[in-house]
């Protein structure tokens, strides 16, 4: 098994929404303020006396609104996800705080009704790109709209988008998707997704997501889960199927690769865990390990 170790906790940081690390001091944290349901801000955690416990805390932007996603690189500064919007902060001086703030890198365009919808999951997939993932809840008239002047139907079903670091080459990767959860996972040529059926009807998944691939989800045949055009587990030609069920109401993902130090030793988890896809499922309490075939 795996042993969890408290990082940080109440009153130093209070409803964390997403986590990241860019290569820099510390652990950059999007969290929501108490008793401020629209109000979010980004944080950077620090241990100052070394002994494996927060106990720092630097806000490097304060009032952002309504942010749900979170993606650091080391060069390409720190992007943010709103339901609506695709946005990049930096700190351009060096002082600690994101003074710099590019609007609109990608929006949506239209309206998405019911907890959850728009935007949902942000990720790298390789140096330079970053993967969306767009619930679109059966919306009508969707757009996305990329920093370049790119626009792309949405389509009424969930799907994956991939763009440039700075708004451009918006790009629809795969789509049959129903509810993606909150994170994304990404590492070079491997992407994984995860998904929730809205109606708890069938179990949740985690998808390989791949170019061009259909998931199977249908928002014209959601209401009628064994109809012959909806397929969940890949049955119909042309769809694709999830790697495997997953708890109920998955979030993050990640495909954990261990590391290699100057010496050439590893580094990170034990040695049976390379490869493996790892699950955050919130309905469940627990994280799930789907393990490589050995």
């Amino acid at each position: 098994g795996m042993l969890l170790q408290l990082f940080a906790e109440a009153p130093l940081v209070q409803q964390p929404l997403a986590v990241a690390v860019d290569g820099k001091d510390g652990l950059l944290l999007l969290e929501q303020k108490a008793g401020a349901a629209d109000e979010t801000q980004l944080v950077r955690l620090r241990d100052m006396d070394g002994d494996g416990r927060s106990d720092q805390k630097d806000v490097l932007r304060a009032g952002l609104n309504s942010a749900r996603g979170l993606a650091a690189g080391r060069e390409e500064g720190i992007h943010l996800l709103t339901a609506t919007e695709l946005k990049r902060v930096q700190d351009a001086d060096g002082d600690g705080q994101a003074e710099t703030i590019e609007e609109g890198l990608v929006v949506l365009e239209g309206s998405v009704a019911g907890q959850g919808g728009g935007f949902s999951g942000l990720a790298w997939v390789e140096p330079g790109w970053l993967l969306l993932g767009l619930n679109a809840g059966n919306a009508e008239g969707l757009k996305l709209r990329g920093r370049d002047g790119w626009v792309e139907d949405a389509g009424k079903e969930g799907s994956i988008w991939r763009v440039r670091a700075d708004g451009s080459g918006l790009r629809r990767m795969a789509t049959g998707l129903a509810r993606i959860g909150g994170g994304g996972g990404a590492s070079l040529d491997q992407v994984y997704a995860t998904d929730q059926d809205p109606a708890r009807q069938l179990p949740a998944r985690v998808l390989q997501v791949v170019q061009d691939g259909h998931y199977g989800y249908r928002e014209a045949y959601a209401g009628f889960r064994r109809h012959p055009f909806f397929a969940w587990n890949g049955e119909r030609l042309g769809m694709l199927p999830p790697l495997s069920e997953v708890g109920d109401e998955p979030g993050g993902v990640e495909l954990y690769r261990a590391r290699v130090d100057k010496v050439g030793d590893w580094w990170g988890l034990p040695a049976e865990w390379r490869g493996s896809v790892l699950v955050a499922s919130a309905g469940e309490h627990r994280i799930e390990a789907l393990l490589p075939l050995t």
